[in-house]
């Protein structure tokens, strides 16, 4: 009985907690730093947060799950030396003992918190207690250029530099819920690594950017195996409901949130580190850029004291119920392709489309106004002020058009 629920756990942990990850080197993006990108997917705990984060070596900011008291854990974030880590489960990994409770989120928390640099993050899981409780995918970045993914179980890790030719040709590194270093053909995510993996394949010879990675990857909706997408849709009109089964796409039932940390060149200062973050589903949310001041302060409609959830992260998952076909059985995998983007322009990504270019934009305008750090605190107040006031008004504009 013990085994059936053992296989039952897992089969259950790896399938709710699927996220979908990438690495790119400076050396291939447009602008010379580094982008550590992931989206979240965990059924079990839909509702993300940011928090500001202290209490070690360095100040941090971070995406948690919301609803709890005390944020113990850690899903994705970064630090004021520019060192940024994130994770995503393995099914493959080889090891002797079970995994029947996921430290890896603690773990990250304490790593956030107490490394400035790849190299210090590798000193610090060796000398981590073991057996670890955990078998995951580590991604970090750091403020020099550096970037990896360590593939770790409760008592080994296998490293993959970004930066080395020989695992990462192309300059960049992707890792869904299977280990390279692991058991072939076991684990999850292999339709969602190849989809991943055509996206930025099709972006061809031109040099990636944050703008390319939040619109083609954040808020794609498509499967590598299948060849649907949401394009193959948007000719169509809104009352037809064409259905599609999404989840073996990037964006899934199960999503939760999406970041992409844009690091610094080196010798750049740290405090230019930026996160954009989606928080809840992103095909109805809005990317965010967070920066870390001397003062924590974080737009209000992504965060909360407490047990408080996030605003944006709310609105998000009520849209995102206009769009599933029905909650039970299987019917949660199936979304509404017509109610996203259609013909008419009607359709929920077309309304929120002119928010996100307005966020977007300012944002980019404020990051070059950053490089002076002079008034810094200053300027990103009164960027969070604005953008709390502009989403709050602008996104219950475009709820009242779809829940009723």
């Amino acid at each position: 009985m013990k085994f059936f629920l053992f296989i039952f756990f897992v089969c259950f942990v790896y399938q709710s907690r699927a996220c979908t990850s990438a690495i790119i080197s400076g050396k291939v993006t447009k602008d010379g730093r580094p982008l550590m990108w992931k989206h979240f997917d965990n059924e079990q705990q839909l509702n993300k947060k940011v928090l500001y984060l202290s209490g070690g070596k360095y100040s941090a900011m971070a995406i948690v799950n919301a609803g709890y008291k005390e944020n113990k854990t850690i899903w994705m974030g970064y630090n004021s030396e520019g060192f940024a880590i994130m994770s995503t489960d393995s099914g493959n990994l080889r090891d002797s003992v079970r995994v029947e409770t996921n430290m890896s989120g603690v773990f990250m928390k304490e790593a956030l918190l107490n490394c400035a640099s790849v190299e210090e993050f590798e000193s610090f899981l060796k000398n981590y207690p073991k057996p670890h409780g955990f078998r995951v995918n580590f991604g970090v970045i750091d403020a020099r250029g550096n970037g990896a993914y360590f593939e770790t179980n409760n008592f080994t890790y296998v490293c993959y530099d970004v930066n080395d030719a020989r695992v990462a040709p192309n300059g960049y590194l992707i890792r869904t819920n299977y280990s390279l270093s692991g058991l072939q053909g076991k684990g999850h995510g292999y339709i969602r690594y190849k989809t991943v993996e055509k996206i930025l394949e099709r972006y061809g010879g031109k040099r990636l950017d944050i703008n390319f990675l939040l619109n083609s990857v954040c808020f794609s909706l498509e499967n590598s195996l299948s060849g649907q997408k949401l394009q193959d849709f948007e000719n169509a009109r809104e009352h037809e409901k064409h259905y599609m089964y999404f989840q073996d796409c990037i964006n899934r039932y199960s999503t939760s949130a999406a970041a992409v940390i844009q690091g610094v060149k080196n010798n750049e200062d740290s405090g230019m580190t930026t996160m954009w973050t989606i928080i809840g589903f992103p095909l109805t949310s809005v990317a965010i850029p967070v920066w870390l001041s001397t003062s924590g302060e974080l737009p209000s409609i992504i965060t909360g004291n407490g047990e408080k959830k996030s605003m944006l992260c709310n609105f998000s998952l009520q849209l995102k119920k206009t769009l599933i076909a029905a909650t039970y059985g299987d019917m949660r995998y199936y979304i509404n392709t017509t109610g996203l983007k259609n013909i008419e322009g009607t359709g929920i990504l077309q309304r929120i489309d002119p928010v996100r270019k307005e966020v977007f934009q300012r944002g980019i305008g404020l990051k070059e106004k950053l490089k002076n750090e002079k008034g810094r605190d200053g300027k990103i107040k009164m960027y969070y002020e604005w953008l709390d006031s502009y989403l709050k008004r602008e996104l219950q504009g475009i709820k009242e058009l779809y829940v009723r």
